[in-house]
């Protein structure tokens, strides 16, 4: 099975979110929304970046977003991909 990468798109939102929250709960034994208002504001938090998604058969497998800073052309400001 081949594996896609495309912009974000709306409808992979929720997916994307998912997949941040459930790598975040494994490193830190639990989620806290209050620490993460990036994820809880998603496309708001990054509507300036360029947000990438992995797919495979239609899914969401992998996230991440390229954030302009400064001189630089980008860091990776998100990323994780599923366990799937």
């Amino acid at each position: 099975m081949s594996t896609i990468v495309a912009p974000l798109t709306r409808p992979d939102v929720s997916a994307v979110k998912q997949i941040l929250i459930a790598g975040l709960s494994e490193r830190w034994g639990a989620y806290e929304r209050r620490y993460n208002p990036a994820i809880e504001s998603f496309q708001n938090y990054y509507a300036e970046s360029l947000s990438l998604v992995a797919k495979s058969a239609g899914e969401v497998v992998g996230i991440g977003a390229l954030y302009p800073v400064g001189a630089r052309p980008a860091e990776t400001v998100r990323s994780k991909g599923s366990d799937r």
